[in-house]
């Protein structure tokens, strides 16, 4: 009798540990794909956005396509379907994988996609009419999507910053993905602490990169 329900009882916790270990298997592989969407997005940014925009001040960039340089730099309709696309593609099958991350992975994935795709959008209706100006860092869509997801001292840096505001968006959220894959792969839960710490140390890797 005893024998039979220690044979019962090890079936149990063998059967146990195999379906703990599927599981633990399907959220690596969840994790994985998130961050390769993150990069994927990353790599992808149009030039316009990571490149010419983020080395001008707000005041320069209101009237961007007055610049010299920027006034036959090619922005067409077509280019803003091809990119939703393109991000949808390697977005949206995150969202199936949200059983096995945490809600804040797919958030982040959501928002950047988010910002990105208006950001552009508000650049081609500048360049469509010279009287728009171009304030994507005043824009409620975007003010509303990052109010989401910084806190009250990252929303007053990225007021602060005159060069680079679009990088520093990215460096907030790939921060905070990072924090969130880490828990994902110890089932622990980081403070507010490691939060802000894991930024600090996000910049200052953008800026040696940069050297």
């Amino acid at each position: 009798m005893v024998d039979k329900k220690i044979s019962t009882l090890n079936l149990a916790n063998t059967t146990y540990g195999a379906t703990q270990s599927l599981l633990y298997s399907k959220k690596l592989d969840a994790l994985e794909k998130a961050w390769n969407a993150f990069l994927y997005i990353s790599k992808n940014k149009p030039s316009i956005i990571g490149g010419r925009l983020d080395i001008l001040t707000p005041q320069e960039y209101e009237n961007l396509f007055d610049i010299p340089a920027m006034r036959d730099f090619p922005i067409l309709e077509d280019d803003m379907g091809q990119l939703i696309k393109k991000l949808s593609d390697i977005v949206d099958p995150i969202e199936n994988l949200k059983i096995y991350i945490d809600d804040d992975i797919w958030t982040f994935l959501f928002i950047y996609r988010a910002v990105m795709l208006r950001i552009y959008y508000l650049i081609t209706k500048a360049k469509e009419n010279r009287q728009l100006k171009l304030r994507w860092h005043k824009d409620g869509v975007i003010l509303n999507h990052l109010n989401m997801i910084f806190n009250q001292s990252e929303l007053q840096e990225f007021e602060k910053i005159q060069i680079g505001k679009f990088r520093y968006v990215e460096n907030v959220l790939e921060a905070k993905l990072k924090v969130r894959i880490e828990e994902g792969l110890s089932g622990g839960k980081a403070s507010e602490a490691m939060l802000q710490q894991a930024l600090q140390n996000q910049l200052m890797l953008d800026k040696l990169s940069k050297k």
